[in-house]
């Protein structure tokens, strides 16, 4: 115990304090990690109406295997998508 207190003390002048470890996390996104979160983020957000219900896409696209073609062509419509597609593309321009 004494000896992880004593190094933790030698290593306080090489550490950096929340907001400068914040910055350099944020800086430090490459482009394969940028473009991932950004595609999370979209994703995660977009929201279809299939027959009247909202949900994400992840539930929707569980949707398209399952036994009712009516509800599995709700689903697959594009249409739905495209427009709720278009409202985020404008929020997040």
């Amino acid at each position: 115990m004494e000896f992880q207190i004593r190094h933790q003390r030698q290593l306080k002048d090489f550490q950096l304090n929340k907001d400068q470890e914040q910055l350099l996390k944020g800086l430090s996104n490459d482009g394969l990690h940028a473009w991932g979160n950004l595609y999370r983020n979209i994703s995660g957000t977009m929201e279809c109406d299939v027959d009247g219900e909202k949900m994400g896409l992840a539930k929707a696209a569980t949707l398209l295997r399952q036994g009712d073609r009516p509800r599995r062509e709700a689903a697959w419509r594009p249409s739905k998508l495209h427009g709720r597609f278009k409202r985020n593309q404008q929020l997040r321009s």
